[in-house]
């Protein structure tokens, strides 16, 4: 294959660093080249080895062979190259066996193996850091979190994905007990015994299986995960991986889904508003809050109706007493209408706001406030406070949804019980109707009778006037009746003219002095109105009004007190006052005194309830407008209005 070696080149007993096989190779390079591949020799590849080759001969060891490999690109061509350098340098060692020595060939070929095997093993290395620098960047930008810890329960591996879920580093977490980190503390105990029972009899019950499990942050917040936990082997005790996937807002939204159907279910299946109320407070805690609250103010000074219920039992008593002592002032949200998210309690907010710092005592942490609102009227408010969740918007939109369904049936239990009030009344103002229309009907019976009978005159007339007083009460409550119907129709028929306030007053005055006297009231009229005052309004129906105002404060009113009547103008109007010093109207009561059949539900024998509505209707038809103030002992003022001809 190669020519003779330049004569002297080698010879016996040559100091150690003189290798004849080195000089053999030398003298042979282009040869040995030739047998790489055209690559190989282009990139000087082969040149190197040859070099290192030689330098090791010279050194008397195959040492360097591993430290002369650089990476590799393609491992299959690297072995095939060292192959035919090798088969051609056992051709060339054949051609000159009398001048290359045993040992030396023994080098050569230990060199090239080493370079191989070192080949391999790089090959083979840089491939494991490149696999596990890939593994590693996968675990990093998935967006579930993966953790693995070993047999003991501690901590492996942590990717980015579990760092931004638990709020622990990777260095953090390293080492560290897995279930001290993101395991509620009712579990860990359970956890702990899993793993040991594991480890002694390689079964358990949740491996490779798709779980729901509750979790904790690092600041204590819970949340809920979608969790698949593998087994890996490592050749001693397992390692275990789990793969966790932040489920909380999905069950969250399921929850408030379930809430939400519920809640209407439930404020549905009554009109008795404690009851349905309760339900729903009840329902909302724990599914949405730690506390929830529905505050209705009471009508007129009355107390209103607050509904609690808290997470733990032995709260509840405590946070009714801490609502109901601080609901003395409505909260904000009932005077502004308006919903307040509260992520967070701030000391300014609580210094400021008795209710929030009534439900910061309690243990809350976060709070939304929603008013129960219904056919624009605000009826109440319902609160979610929370010990633990942070609410956000999405929290506050819900809890409105929540609250549009509570204040429907607000709304609805409130007409229901309207409806139910209005049918009593109804039937004790039939019951009174009937009792006095029988009564002057047995009169006029009972008259009729005797006048025919009779021949005495005087006895005759006074008959004929019991006849008539019983004919004119029934006329006047046909006429109640009959007016009832039309206002509540809306066709009540007024005839207005140009008319002089004065005259009016005066006139009223006059119609009730007889009853006034007869009771020793005093009836007293104060009209301070410049000449020419003209009001535009029907008579008769203005002195209708009089009459039923002027005739409840003689009904109620005790002898020896006053009953005042006054005019005066006021912006575009002319405004009329009855003010009697009687006995007044209870707080509670008042807001209800225009309301049809009212007075004869509070007032059995005294009416048909009747005639403050009346009165309303006949205002309003004039365009006018009316109102009651009153203080119990002291007096009661109606105020009414009247359009002038000019305006």
């Amino acid at each position: 294959m190669a020519g003779p070696l330049p004569e002297g080149s080698l010879a016996a007993g040559v100091p150690a660093r003189v290798s004849p096989l080195a000089d053999l190779i030398a003298a042979h390079r282009h040869a040995l080249l030739a047998c790489g591949a055209p690559s190989a020799r282009a990139d000087g590849a082969l040149d190197a080895v040859v070099d290192a080759l030689i330098t090791s001969l010279r050194a008397g060891s195959s040492e360097g062979a591993r430290e002369s490999v650089g990476p590799i690109a393609n491992l299959e061509a690297f072995v095939r190259e060292h192959d035919a350098l090798r088969e051609c340098l056992l051709d060339l060692v054949a051609a000159h066996t009398s001048l290359v020595a045993l040992a030396e060939l023994r080098i050569a070929l230990a060199f090239l193996a080493e370079r191989v095997a070192a080949g391999v093993a790089s090959f083979v290395g840089a491939r494991a850091e490149l696999a596990e620098a890939q593994t590693a960047a996968i675990l990093d930008v998935a967006l579930d979190a993966i953790v693995s810890m070993d047999a003991d329960g501690r901590v492996v591996a942590w990717n980015r994905a579990a760092a931004r879920m638990f709020g622990y580093t990777l260095d953090e977490a390293l080492g560290r007990s897995l279930a001290e980190l993101v395991i509620p503390p009712h579990l860990r105990d359970a956890h702990t015994r899993g793993v040991a029972r594991y480890n002694a009899t390689r079964e358990s019950r949740i491996l490779d299986r798709r779980l729901e499990m509750p979790a904790i942050r690092r600041d204590g917040s819970a949340l809920t995960v979608e969790l698949t936990i593998t087994s890996v082997p490592s050749g001693g005790a397992p390692w275990f991986t789990g793969y966790l996937r932040d489920i909380t807002a999905v069950k969250r939204a399921e929850d408030r889904q379930r809430v939400l159907l519920r809640a209407s279910e439930l404020l549905a299946s009554s009109l008795e508003l404690h009851t349905t109320l309760g339900s729903l407070v009840e329902l909302a805690v724990p599914a949405i809050a730690d506390c929830c609250v529905v505050e209705i103010p009471g009508e007129s000074g009355r107390e209103g109706t607050l509904l609690v219920h808290h997470a733990d039992p032995s709260q509840r008593e405590r946070a009714h007493a801490q609502l109901r002592a601080s609901s003395r002032e409505p909260p904000r949200v009932l005077r502004t209408g308006e919903a307040e998210l509260h992520p967070g309690l701030e000391r300014e907010r609580l210094a400021s706001d008795v209710d929030l710092a009534a439900l910061h005592a309690i243990g809350a942490r976060s709070v939304i406030r929603v008013p129960l609102a219904a056919r624009g009227r605000v009826l109440g408010a319902l609160t979610l406070a929370s010990a633990s969740w942070r609410y956000a918007h999405d929290d506050l939109d819900f809890a409105r949804e929540l609250a549009v369904r509570a204040a429907l049936a607000i709304d609805n239990s409130s007409l229901y019980q309207s409806a139910q009030r209005a049918v009593v009344a109804r039937e004790d103002v039939l019951a009174i109707v009937s009792h006095d229309l029988r009564n002057p009907l047995s009169a006029i019976r009972t008259s009729a009778s005797l006048l025919g009978r009779t021949g005495d005159e005087h006895a005759a007339g006074r008959l004929i006037e019991t006849i008539q007083r019983a004919s004119g009460r029934m006329e006047r409550l046909i006429r109640d009746l009959l007016d009832l119907a039309a206002i509540q129709a809306g066709r009540l028929t007024i005839v207005q003219k140009d008319e002089d306030p004065r005259e009016i007053v005066a006139e009223a005055v006059e119609l009730q002095e007889p009853l006034a006297r007869e009771k020793e009231l005093h009836l007293v009229a104060e009209v301070a109105l410049p000449a020419g005052v003209v009001v535009r309004c029907d008579r008769e129906r203005v002195l209708q009004v009089f009459s039923n105002l002027v005739g409840n404060s003689i009904k109620f009113c005790r002898r020896g007190e006053t009953i005042t009547v006054g005019a005066a103008l006021t912006e575009g109007a002319l405004e009329i006052v009855v003010a009697d010093t009687g006995p007044g109207i209870a707080p509670a009561e008042l807001p209800h005194v225009f309301d049809p059949y009212w007075s004869a539900r509070r007032h059995a024998r005294r009416g048909t309830g009747l005639g403050l509505f009346i009165t309303k209707g006949i205002v309003d038809a004039h365009g006018g407008t009316i109102h009651a103030e009153s203080e119990l002992g002291v007096g009661t003022t109606f105020t009414f209005t009247l359009p002038l001809a000019s305006a």
